[in-house]
């Protein structure tokens, strides 16, 4: 949704079909709730011409000039979609969730007093790109308030805080030696072979770690951290939640740990651990600036909140201090999916900075997040002996893949101490410590630069000979990568992309006697077709929500905009993309992503229903009219929206379900300070050429053609009101005047 400049909101909700609200999944049934694959175009609607099947990555451009070998796809792999979170009971988000804290996204202007309403107290909030993030909280009730939030207009989403978990393995108790000939990693990637051929770049990177913080005093890591933000109490001993708006610096206090777990730490020195001190282990790149973010818990696990607030927090450092891109490592994950997570990782895109992030460690063909999200780079685990490691997932979200098993690297609880451990956790700082080392080359890399030459030059193992779910494109070769880089650096060469370095957005509204309503809330599904629209491959899926194009046209304004769903680092083809909305199956036309684009035109996939437009006016001569609220409630008796937004109020609704919906008209408070009259209109159009318009007449003197509305003040009793039709009115204060219309 979007404020618009008459001072009203469009309300767009779908009643009566099954992909309203947040849509695509649920929760795990072991804790409470229920789990749910998200719901596929076909399931209400027609079936597509072929089955979905996931889309084979594609062979990406060598950098070096050696192409690649030809991918394969697993047919028989889940397609994968964004499993949203959706409650089911008090007791599920309990178990589940960072219970009692819920995360919300509201347009700039929005009166923080409505969450009060629900017994909700904002205890953080940014703004980014035009909206409000806030942090809320409520003690007991949050089923309840989740339910009131989703009828409140003004409210994009609001989803409970979802908590996610490091992906550290096994902790050996007794560690091998610390010696750089036990550190096999760097030999089997051919780091060290990297480091004595080309050395490091002229540029000193930054480079991030979003964990459960460091040991910034430790021997190998003291030269490397300027930032160790957290969210938490400056302890090192805290497991407490987060409960303030923008994490603390500690680098510089008296402080020199925020990591009272050590995973974060472990993590950091994989990336940038010294090398050449003669000191412990080497990171895969210390010629950097590393921050960390302390997002996870002494505990192991965090919220949203934090960890993903990290790339807010992070976008407004870049934007004061630095101006080239900036890998983020998160060695961490949930199955749950969070439009809050889907918004940050976009504008950090926006902002030229790269999440990598760790795959999981169930040991399945499972989709974990967050390095499941579009334009995310997923890494595996491998070993010694150059395999997967049991435990690494995979899915088609999967890159590439690193060592993962029994990794040695800092230890938190000793400055000058060392420790091995195993996961999927270990493989991704690798991967984020070799993108570092490549911006030492060149600063600039695009993230669809980073993945094409990660994927080109990694190393296919165990018999692949090409693209696996299980491994990806192949283990990273190190040596390889980066003299790729310096190859390209030193031809003036610009570097190679598989992908496109723009993102896709595509967006479902319903277009009706020439008036566009944006839907949000809705899933899309991405798919590679032909020419004709024939479907080849399932490609991934997203949902609609408010967003907005960052910085337009250099302005540096951001550009609203309404039932959008992103889709980034896509490759060059032809594509289609679907949604079921009303039991209609809706699809794009075909379209193309071009190779090189650097913006992508915006795909509509358009609904054609009549809209049900509810409007308050000013009467004529009765002056401006004062802060109103309309309440709509279906045939049931339910309520299902609520608009309160200014001084004119417009409820926009596409209904499907047939039956009387009934609506109330009552004042804000008690400010009726023009006597109460008003005007109101009920029609699939606005009352005159806007919104904004003044209806002519008074309830004591009607205009022509108009009727007298306000005639009752119970819901039993509703006045029924035709439609396309003009009532002046007067104001019940008491009670608030009720009204009903019927959808046939």
């Amino acid at each position: 949704m979007k404020p618009h400049s008459f001072g009203n909101i469009l309300f767009a909700l779908v009643v009566g079909i099954g992909l309203a609200g947040l849509g695509c999944g649920k929760s795990a049934p072991a804790t409470g709730s229920t789990a749910t694959q998200g719901t596929t175009p076909g399931a209400t609607g027609s079936t597509p011409s072929t089955p979905a099947t996931p889309e084979t990555p594609g062979t990406p451009a060598n950098p070096a000039g050696t192409p690649a070998a030809p991918g394969t796809a697993q047919a028989s792999a889940p397609a994968v979609q964004y499993n949203f979170y959706v409650p089911v009971s008090e007791d599920g988000l309990k178990a589940d969730t960072n219970y009692g804290y819920v995360i919300a996204k509201t347009p700039e202007g929005f009166k923080d007093g409505s969450f009060a309403a629900q017994g909700l107290t904002v205890e953080g909030k940014f703004t980014l790109n035009g909206y409000n993030y806030y942090r809320l909280h409520k003690d007991s009730g949050v089923m309840e308030a989740l339910d009131g939030l989703k009828t409140t207009t003004g409210v994009i989403f609001a989803e409970p805080e979802l908590l996610l978990n490091s992906h550290a393995g096994i902790t050996y108790s007794n560690p091998d030696p610390r010696a750089l000939s036990e550190e096999y990693s760097i030999y089997l990637t051919k780091a060290k072979e990297a480091w004595t051929t080309y050395g490091f770049g002229t540029n000193r990177p930054t480079v991030v770690d979003v964990d459960t913080g460091i040991n910034f005093a430790h021997e190998d890591l003291k030269d490397v951290v300027t930032h160790a933000y957290s969210w938490y109490s400056p302890t090192t001993s805290t497991t407490s939640l987060p409960s303030f708006s923008n994490p603390i610096d500690l680098v510089g206090t008296a402080q020199t740990s925020t990591d009272g777990n050590g995973h974060g730490t472990h993590t950091a020195g994989t990336i940038a651990a010294m090398g050449n001190n003669g000191k412990g282990v080497a990171g895969v790149c210390w010629n950097v600036d590393l921050i960390s973010y302390k997002g996870l818990s002494d505990a192991g696990s965090g919220g949203a909140w934090a960890i993903y607030g990290s790339i807010y927090h992070l976008i407004q450092w870049k934007k004061a201090n630095y101006n080239h891109t900036i890998p983020v490592n998160m060695s961490l994950g949930g199955t749950g999916a969070s439009q809050f997570a889907i918004d940050m990782i976009e504008a950090g895109l926006e902002n030229n900075i790269v999440v990598i992030a760790s795959m999981g460690n169930a040991g399945t063909n499972l989709v974990q997040f967050p390095s499941g999200y579009s334009g995310v780079i997923g890494v595996g685990a491998t070993n010694g002996q150059d395999k997967k490691v049991h435990f690494s997932n995979s899915s088609r979200t999967i890159s590439v893949s690193a060592p993962g098993y029994d990794i040695i690297s800092c230890d938190a609880f000793d400055s000058t101490g060392y420790a091995s451990e195993s996961g999927t956790s270990m493989s991704a700082p690798f991967v984020t410590g070799l993108v570092a080392y490549m911006l030492t080359f060149d600063p600039d890399l695009t993230p669809a630069q980073i993945k094409t030459y990660l994927e080109a030059n990694a190393d296919l193992i165990e018999g692949a000979t090409g693209y696996t779910e299980t491994t990806g494109w192949g283990r990273v070769n190190v040596l390889k990568t980066i003299a790729a880089v310096v190859a390209d650096k030193a031809a003036g060469r610009t570097p190679a992309s598989s992908y496109v370095n723009a993102v896709q957005r595509i967006q479902v509204a319903n277009v009706y006697n020439g008036k566009t309503t944006p839907l949000n809330g809705y899933p899309v599904y991405l798919y590679r077709c032909d020419a004709t629209g024939a479907l080849t491959n399932y490609v991934a899926s997203s949902i609609t929500v408010a967003g907005s194009i960052a910085a337009s046209a250099g302005t540096g304004t951001p550009v609203p905009e309404d039932g959008i769903s992103f889709f980034n680092l896509l490759k060059p083809g032809t594509y289609v993309a679907k949604a079921v909305v009303g039991g209609n199956l809706l699809t794009t036309p075909v379209f193309t992503v071009a190779a090189g684009a650097t913006s992508l035109p915006m795909q509509v996939i358009p609904l054609s229903l009549p809209i049900y437009n509810i409007q308050t006016l000013a009467d004529a001569g009765s002056g401006p009219l004062t802060d109103v609220v309309i309440s709509v409630y279906n045939p049931a008796g339910t309520k299902i929206a609520q608009v309160d937004t200014g001084n004119m109020e417009t409820y926009s609704v596409i209904l499907t379900t047939p039956g009387t919906y009934a609506f109330r008209i009552y004042p804000y408070g008690s400010s009726m300070t023009y006597g109460g009259e008003y005007a109101l209109w009920v029609g699939n159009g606005f009352y005159g050429p806007s919104a904004s318009t003044v209806a002519p007449g008074t309830f004591a003197s009607p205009a022509a053609g108009a009727l007298l509305g306000s005639q009752k003040t119970l819901q039993t009793d509703p006045q029924p009101v035709a439609f396309d039709q003009l009532y002046n009115c007067i104001m019940d204060t008491a009670n608030g005047n009720w009204y009903s219309f019927i959808v046939p």
